[in-house]
């Protein structure tokens, strides 16, 4: 079904499936490539896909002028360099050092990461020798190392096998038994032999695009809901189907073989390839799936199918599935990818072998289709998205959508399907003077005017323009907030007490102090800027519902831990963050335990200072989406999450590191504000 991505307890399923001995798909059994950025990478080489795939996602680069170097000579710093991208270059302490990599170099941190992770090691000498070209049992060995070492014995039965080194021939079997290796020709494994970069791209690209979560099922959809399933042999179709299912907010399906097509199944040119078999004798198509009937079958109306192109038709994969399934009532729409060929009778056929059914005309994808294009032709269907997948298990759910608009914000508030009840409040940072980086009121609008809001906020206690009321309504007309809606400084007339309940853990707090205009709103639409803080390591939405719904005199408390009703300095540091924490605690369980408040953060501008910053520093990480959830921890710890995994974070990771940022997240996760494990569905 829709694939959710989870965090915070993420449970990896590999399937791991490349090849070392790869053959050309010809225009046979081809489907759609991606945009070609590589002048020697020509269009239609077995390799130009991955190669794609790999730079779009940035794990490999090219070597400049417009070039790729596919018969390059990969080298052992390169692989290990390509594993920690896909990590998101996690920054290591304390990890082994080898003699011959010095800091600085452009390898140096991933090479530090692969060893403490245990996946290289050093030789005899105890360097690693990062120059070295990357041999077939050595890449084969670093995989293996990478998927956790799986037992698989040490016979290779390859006929070389004395030639492999002894470190080796577990990962070898491994990769064989689980056929993620060929050999080279006469049973040979050649385990001396080079990788070329064009290898090492195919090798990655097949091996991490099925290394994904599996997916999660949904809860019984409602009524109109839709459905793309499909069958992707080069993983072609499958970016196809999840454009379609992004764009639909729809739910997913692959159809997979019982027995994968290896690149070498697929060679369309060798008589006796396993398509080219199955083509010449029809009773060989009885293509057994793993599972063929989706769980909630009959809620769907709409039903996509996806295939790519075998021979003019619809890659027979995808027939039992059609056998399998009574079509009855259902609108189904095919579409296809292939390089060459037409879509053909290809969708008349299924609609013929399923019987039933409103089969519509359906569309094909050429080579080089870009998402834009796919996404024309789904908007133009007129199909009305259906609400996004639950998850089961109980996991808090984070909305994200990266389109930082206020068409953006409205549709992640949407995708909550939270109604507010009685007078609404929107609470956000009005921004200190002169150039901070509050939300622009041209972004928010349409959420404020939706929910028919009053924008809230509460006095400075470190001076500065929003210290006192009159000065801050002038800053909020100043920054346009007025011009939208109302605005009510809620402490103007002093403090509202909220009781502090830590569900039997120990709490820093006994009770805390907003303003005394609180209580005159039902419900509290958060609108955070999530961003570093020079006290609290970042500001997202639990700061947002604790000190800055804090009164003066409850910024103190929080700020100290208690210990000062009138001064906000001189704290203990982690009594703050936990103070932090229980007042939004309280925040929360007034408001119906957290049914009458919502959280949307958005995280572009994102620099290492705060809001109430009037002359922050630059922003080091580019803009990135916009999150919405029901939960204000979840939600923080997504925003952390993204940001920490983008480029130019260093300095706001150092920064949350030594303020304790995350113990804030921590504290109110053990007194039962929200949960840190989420799933995060993207809009």
């Amino acid at each position: 079904m829709k694939k959710l991505l989870k965090y915070g307890c993420a449970i990896l399923a590999l399937v791991l499936v490349y090849n070392l001995g790869l053959t050309a798909l010809g225009s046979g059994a081809a489907e759609a490539a991606g945009d070609n950025p590589f002048s020697d990478v020509p269009d239609g080489e077995w390799y130009a896909d991955d190669v794609i795939w790999c730079y779009d996602n940035n794990i490999m680069d090219g070597v400049g002028g417009g070039h790729f170097d596919p018969n390059g000579a990969m080298k052992r710093a390169m692989l290990v360099t390509m594993l920690h991208r896909v990590e998101n270059t996690p920054a290591v302490t304390d990890a082994p050092t080898f003699p011959d990599v010095p800091g600085g170099q452009w390898y140096s941190d991933a090479v530090y990461w692969a060893a403490k992770n245990n996946i290289v090691d050093g030789d005899d000498n105890g360097s690693f020798r990062p120059e070295d070209k990357l041999t077939r049992e050595q890449a084969v060995t670093i995989l293996w190392r990478y998927a956790d070492r799986p037992d698989a014995g040490t016979a290779t039965g390859f006929a070389d096998e004395g030639d492999i080194a002894d470190y080796a021939r577990s990962a070898v079997a491994w990769a064989k038994a689980n056929n993620v290796v060929d050999g080279v020709g006469g049973n040979r494994f050649a385990p001396k032999d080079g990788l070329t970069r064009a290898q090492a791209a195919a090798i990655l690209a097949r091996f991490l695009r099925n290394r994904v979560d599996e997916p999660a099922q949904p809860a019984e959809p409602a009524g109109n809901g839709t459905l793309v399933v499909y069958y992707s042999a080069t993983d072609n179709t499958q970016r196809v189907a999840r454009i379609i299912a992004d764009t639909l907010n729809a739910d997913i399906f692959e159809l997979e073989p019982v027995e994968p097509y290896t690149s070498a199944d697929l060679n369309w040119s060798d008589s006796q390839s396993r398509v080219s078999r199955e083509h010449e004798d029809a009773s060989l198509r009885n293509v057994e799936l793993v599972n063929a009937v989706p769980d909630n079958w009959d809620s769907y109306d709409t039903v996509f199918v996806g295939y790519p192109i075998w021979w003019g038709g619809a890659a027979w994969p995808v027939n039992e599935f059609i056998t399998s399934n009574d079509f009855t009532g259902k609108t189904v729409i095919p579409f296809c990818t292939s390089s060459s060929s037409g879509m053909g009778q290809s969708g008349t056929d299924l609609a013929a072998l399923a019987g039933e059914g409103d089969w519509q005309e359906g569309r094909r994808f050429q080579s080089g289709a870009s998402e834009a294009t796919v996404t024309e032709w789904v908007n133009s269907l007129d199909l009305t998205p259906s609400a996004p997948a639950e998850p089961e298990d109980g996991t808090s759910v984070v909305y994200f959508t990266s389109d930082i608009s206020s068409e953006g914000m409205l549709a992640v508030y949407e995708a909550l399907g939270w109604t507010p009840t009685g007078n609404v409040a929107v609470k956000l940072s009005t921004g200190e003077p002169p150039a901070s980086n509050y939300l622009r009121p041209e972004l928010i609008e349409g959420v404020v005017k939706a929910v028919d809001g009053t924008i809230v906020e509460c006095n400075t206690a470190y001076g500065g323009s929003r210290t006192e009321t009159a000065m801050h309504m002038q800053v909020a007309e100043d920054h346009g907030f007025t011009a939208i809606a109302d605005v009510d400084i809620l402490d103007a007339e002093g403090s509202m007490e909220l009781p502090v309940d830590g569900e039997g853990a120990a709490t820093v707090l006994s009770s805390n102090l907003v303003g005394s205009h609180f209580g005159n709103y039902d419900s509290y639409v958060v609108l955070s800027h999530f961003k570093g803080h020079a006290m609290a390591g970042f500001g997202g939405a639990i700061k947002n519902i604790s000190i800055g719904l804090g009164s003066k005199e409850g910024k103190c408390l929080i700020h100290t831990g208690g210990r000062s009703h009138t001064s906000p300095w001189g704290g203990d540091q982690t009594a703050f963050t936990e103070s932090m924490a229980e007042a939004g605690k309280s925040v929360s369980d007034y408001l119906g335990e957290g049914e009458r408040i919502i959280y949307i953060s958005v995280l572009n501008n994102i620099s290492i200072d705060c809001d109430c910053d009037g002359n922050p520093a630059e922003p080091d990480i580019h803009d990135i989406g916009i999150l919405a959830s029901t939960d204000p921890v979840a939600i923080d710890q997504a925003a952390y999450d993204l940001c920490k995994a983008a480029d130019g974070s260093e300095a706001l990771m150092q920064r949350i590191d030594r303020q304790m940022g995350l113990h804030t997240l921590e504290h109110a996760e053990e007194i039962g504000l929200g949960s840190r494990t989420y799933t995060m569905v993207e809009i």
